[in-house]
């Protein structure tokens, strides 16, 4: 036992004089001699997105398809390019003459994870155009993440759309903005979840984060989903619903930027209204929100937000696809309040394919 007595005095001697002769000379030497970025907490702007090379296949949860009222409990395969844009599953041999790109950015109503592969969209919109014009060639791109507002496309614009020099950006988002504005009236107001700014973890937390997800990933979950309420929103939850006005202001200003960055970077900005089952009459979104403080306004400030797109549009001459309009809102085409199912996909893909036909004159 003297043996673990001497090692421990000795190895706690030795940390405390390493960590003094460090302070001294931290104290001593010219402040020039040592790196900023290695002082204080590290900081990154929050990229939200699904990793690059990912490849699974996702199951609903049971509490997930008790919010729905037609999606089935099956499997759906998500994979992702290496730039992190979700694979569309086409088979398609590009030509070298024209490449047209179109990428489309959104939260999760434009991901649609529980959409078989070659049944989102963006799947359907690319083979479309290849099969319509075997002249050219067109790449579509799914840049959707669940939770994303339109700040987080900007950034994902910025940080791998515009490197890639789309001909077309399309964003579309409502939703996700209201959820975060009404609470807060901020985009930089939020969950640490959806911060446009994040804290960089520590090597030992990744680490150990790493042992976790290789050891005990679905004890884990099982366990955060019976100790945890899920609620990102809980600490806002008693605060007074903001004024549209604010959320408007907000909103607007976030369109703006977007048409602003992808400008700047030569690729054409398009506007999409986002369909939706949010109305007074529809059961499973009374049932939904049924303990949401002031439905009647929610239902208003969602519909205001949609006009907000085709006003912003129309004022900055940009195009907007008014898939509000255009989508019935209906169980038929919609499993909840704002998320396709197939049929509402494929009706998005031929509303999709006879826009870019005109627009591309194809």
């Amino acid at each position: 036992m003297n043996w673990i007595k001497n090692f421990s005095i000795v190895f706690i001697v030795t940390i405390i004089s390493v960590k003094c002769a460090d302070l001294m000379l931290g104290h001593l030497a010219p402040e020039s001699a040592f790196g900023i970025n290695e002082r204080g907490i590290s900081r990154s702007l929050n990229m939200r997105e699904i990793n690059p090379h990912f490849n699974a296949v996702l199951w609903p949860s049971q509490d997930y398809i008790e919010g729905t009222d037609s999606l089935k409990r099956d499997g759906y395969l998500i994979r992702t390019d290496e730039y992190g844009f979700i694979k569309n599953g086409n088979e398609i041999n590009f030509s070298d003459d024209v490449l047209k790109s179109i990428i489309f950015f959104g939260g999760s109503t434009t991901e649609q994870l529980f959409i078989s592969e070659r049944s989102r969209w963006s799947s359907i919109l690319e083979r479309n155009l290849n099969e319509i014009d075997q002249e050219n060639s067109y790449i579509v791109r799914n840049g959707g993440f669940s939770g994303n507002n339109s700040m987080h496309s900007t950034l994902n614009f910025i940080a791998k759309g515009a490197p890639l020099s789309p001909d077309y950006v399309v964003l579309m988002h409502n939703m996700n903005d209201l959820g975060i504005l009404r609470l807060t009236g901020s985009y930089w107001s939020t969950p640490s979840k959806f911060s446009l700014v994040q804290v960089q973890e520590s090597s030992l937390y990744m680490m150990l984060r790493q042992i976790k997800d290789i050891l005990i990933p679905n004890s884990y979950e099982l366990l955060k989903r019976n100790t945890s309420n899920n609620d990102d929103f809980e600490a806002f939850r008693t605060q007074d619903i903001v004024d549209i006005k604010i959320i408007e202001n907000q909103f607007r200003r976030s369109l703006n930027t977007f048409i602003d960055v992808s400008l700047q970077w030569g690729a054409e900005p398009i506007l999409m209204t986002q369909f939706n089952r949010i109305n007074p009459d529809d059961e499973l979104f009374k049932k939904q929100s049924s303990n949401m403080v002031n439905s009647e306004k929610y239902i208003k400030n969602y519909a205001r937000l949609n006009n907000v797109i085709r006003e912003v549009g129309a004022s900055r001459k940009v195009d907007v696809i008014d898939l509000a309009n255009l989508i019935p809102s209906s169980s038929e085409f919609m499993y909840d309040p704002v998320h396709l199912n197939e049929n509402g996909s494929r009706l998005a893909a031929e509303i999709l394919t006879e826009y870019w036909t005109k627009k591309l004159r194809l």
